[in-house]
């Protein structure tokens, strides 16, 4: 296995560098497990809410009858483009503190958030 030294040492040019040097930073690897724990229970739910549907559709008649114009609607739309179409309709879920520029009013500081 590769020390985050030996990974940097490896790695050349500006960019192979940079990578390098982020991978031997705790705090690369710490938001990496953010991202990771985040992904890893909404793709197993994705992926689960998705062959349950698919399973009790093909399954039922009635409903496989009831939802064939609209499957056969959104098949050929690729998922690049409803991804980003669900995220705008649905969100992350995940909130973010933003400070507000410029000096305090009233002797405070106004701090807004916004949920994504």
């Amino acid at each position: 296995m590769l020390s985050a030294h030996d990974l940097s040492e490896t790695c050349s040019g500006p960019t192979g560098g940079r990578a390098g040097h982020e991978a031997g930073d705790g705090a690369f690897w710490s938001v990496l497990g953010d991202t990771l724990t985040g992904w890893a229970p909404g793709s197993a739910t994705a992926v689960g809410a998705g062959v349950v549907t698919g399973v009790v559709l093909s399954v039922v008649p009635y409903l496989r009858e009831a939802t064939a114009s609209t499957v056969g609607f959104l098949r050929p739309i690729p998922s690049a483009v409803l991804i980003p179409l669900a995220v705008l309709l649905y969100g992350t879920g995940r909130c973010r503190a933003a400070r507000s520029s410029g000096s305090p009013s009233r002797g405070h500081r106004r701090t807004s958030r916004r949920c994504c």
